[in-house]
């Protein structure tokens, strides 16, 4: 760790970049991120695997397994494992990890630390995607890329900051002297930063810092050395739990209240805690479940919430993929980039209003017969209702033949193919990410090619061979006849009642799907047989436990998820209440600590 600033080699009158990183827990950022589990228990804690068998007590078709948000798609051999276990006593909970922020949440953090909007984030290197998020913890490693993101982020935020220094001090130093008023800036600046008050020895290598910025150009250069070097700390990078100390030597800690406080905000909003939850924080009284249930209405009801709701279902909905997606533009030339715009625009606003506007239930969000619809999306859908440049909520008429989320252009394109649909695509996300049942991988010997577009038969007959061919059959009788139930829908989301000349049959089934079994015709009979099904509510419910912890649901997690489980059912599946819940859970309080370290 560089202790000494007044030891830094000079170039052009500051410190070099490398060295001006270093400032923080380790010494050097590479080892700062590299190292930093050893900050708090990383590791592969909290993580109970279990393949092959039934997970949550959802119940499975034959050769299928049950998961959370992920399943055939995901390529992951972990599920979750939340088998009962005692649900009484001292809480159960699993092993805490260390969580570096993710890009969104850098982004939001800097945004309400500094003011900052260029979101940096956006060109550090891609995240990996595990378990269907982007946030899980045991897939967050550090590179030299990632690295030398963070130091050019923090020299170029740091620079931006000290152009206003006046409204970034906290004081005036021309009344109290640049010193006195750079260690207040200090003591202030940290306690946002690093979501608590710094320590002594923090606080006194932050005051070494400025004080070289200080002799060398002034209390600018200090304070814009200060802010770099608090930056690319561990402590700003990662979420650093430790928990209190443990008196029963049980192994289980409940977090400090700074540490919870993190838990709320980056939760419920992806940002570091304001003032007023800091301040709860300080004053100790984030003890009890009641005074964090408040804390966590009172952030609900926050505009900042949206940004959560939104990136799990961007997420747990593959959204995300919708800029990449490739298709023919022969085949589609209406799908236009503009117009995957507008379709992401769509289903946020429907989202958004759906989650706080409406009554924030599932059922809705699967069946409400409403969406928002400029003039350029109604033509695309070749429906009525707008005409403007701006989004409007517009009612669905019947014959639209659209209800709910999955009648979104956005989804069906994502799930849609390069000249055509993709029933085995659009099956697969239904038992994935709606009922979180796995099929199986299929034999190394399997020909991954979809069959040919032919213009003298349906889709629905190209893929015949799948029920014929005993191979196939076993596997894609859990997949096709439910995705042959959106074949009303083309490879981009636009409604055809006839392919190649021949009427569509959008005649499907869910087989061995729990209280979701049963035979539909279309998408929107889909909907309502999935919106009134206790297995989706209980798979939303591990998907939002996973994003919320980062991590899958773990054997001691069981009586948490459970509760949670609970909550939405009696609650009719309202996602805001599921958020709650949440947080009145003892995995939200509490952690498993690693033998020989901390929470």
């Amino acid at each position: 760790m560089v202790e000494d600033a007044a030891g830094w080699e000079q170039e052009r009158g500051r410190p070099p970049a490398a060295a001006r990183a270093c400032v923080g827990v380790t010494g050097s950022l590479t080892l700062c991120l590299l190292c930093a589990p050893a900050l708090a228990c990383g590791d592969d804690a909290g993580r109970e695997a279990s393949t092959g068998g039934e997970s949550s007590g959802v119940a499975s078709a034959p050769g299928v397994t049950t998961a959370a948000t992920g399943g055939a798609d995901d390529d992951d051999d972990d599920d979750d494992d939340t088998s009962p276990s005692a649900c009484q006593g001292a809480p159960a909970v699993a092993e805490a990890q260390l969580r570096r922020l993710s890009h969104r949440e850098y982004n939001n953090t800097v945004r309400d630390l500094l003011g900052d909007e260029t979101r940096p984030a956006d060109a550090f290197p891609p995240e990996e995607e595990k378990y269907g998020f982007n946030n899980i913890a045991e897939a967050q490693s550090s590179s030299e890329l990632l690295v030398e993101g963070y130091m050019g982020a923090a020299e170029a935020l740091a620079a931006a900051a000290v152009l206003e220094l006046d409204a970034l001090l906290p004081c005036d130093p021309q009344v109290i002297g640049e010193l006195e008023c750079g260690q207040q800036f200090i003591a202030a600046f940290g306690r946002r930063a690093f979501r608590r008050a710094l320590t002594d020895e923090e606080r006194a290598r932050m005051e070494g810092v400025l004080a070289w910025g200080l002799a060398e150009e002034g209390l600018a250069l200090g304070v814009e050395l200060v802010i770099q070097a608090m930056l690319q700390s561990a402590h700003f990078l990662y979420r650093v739990e430790l928990g209190t100390p443990d008196p029963d030597g049980d192994g289980v800690v409940r977090l400090r209240d700074h540490e919870i406080a993190s838990r709320l905000s980056y939760l419920l909003w992806n940002s570091m805690p304001d003032e007023t939850l800091l301040a709860a924080a300080d004053a100790g009284a984030l003890a009890t479940g009641a005074q964090i249930r408040a804390q966590a209405e009172r952030m609900l009801a926050d505009p900042r919430a949206r940004d959560s709701v939104l990136d799990f279902h961007t997420q747990a909905l593959k959204l995300a993929q919708l800029p990449n997606v490739a298709r023919d533009p022969e085949t589609y030339p209406d799908f236009t980039d503009a117009i995957r715009g507008k379709l992401l625009q769509e289903t946020e606003a429907f989202i958004e209003h759906v989650v706080f506007e409406d009554d924030g239930r599932l059922r809705t969000l699967l069946t409400a017969p409403y969406t928002f619809l400029d003039g350029a999306l109604a033509s695309y859908y070749a429906l009525p209702g707008a005409a403007g440049p701006t989004l409007e909520k517009v009612a669905l008429p019947p014959a639209s033949h659209r209800a709910g989320i999955l009648t979104h252009g956005s989804l069906l394109a994502v799930l849609g193919g390069f000249q055509s649909t993709a029933p085995v695509q659009r099956g697969v996300f239904v038992r994935s990410r709606l009922l979180c049942t796995e099929i199986p991988p299929p034999p190394d010997n399997i020909d991954f090619q979809p069959p040919d577009v032919d213009p003298n038969a349906t889709t629905r007959e190209r893929f015949s061979q799948h029920s014929v061919d005993p191979t196939c059959s076993a596997c894609h009788q859990y997949m096709d006849p439910v995705g042959f139930g959106f074949e009303h829908f083309d490879g981009v989301g636009r409604y055809r009642a006839v392919e190649n000349g021949f009427p569509v049959d959008a005649s499907g089934e869910l087989l061995d799907a729990g209280d979701a079994s049963g035979e539909f015709d279309g998408v929107i009979a889909l909907s309502q047989r999935l919106a009134e099904s206790e297995q989706v509510r209980d798979c939303v419910v591990e998907q939002w436990y996973r994003y919320a912890f980062a991590r899958p649901a773990a054997v001691d997690d069981a009586c948490s998820i459970e509760q949670v489980r609970e909550v939405f059912s009696q609650r009719d599946g309202d996602i805001r209440e599921l958020l709650l819940a949440l947080t009145e859970t003892d995995a939200f309080a509490y952690a498993r600590a690693t033998p020989g370290g901390g929470a």
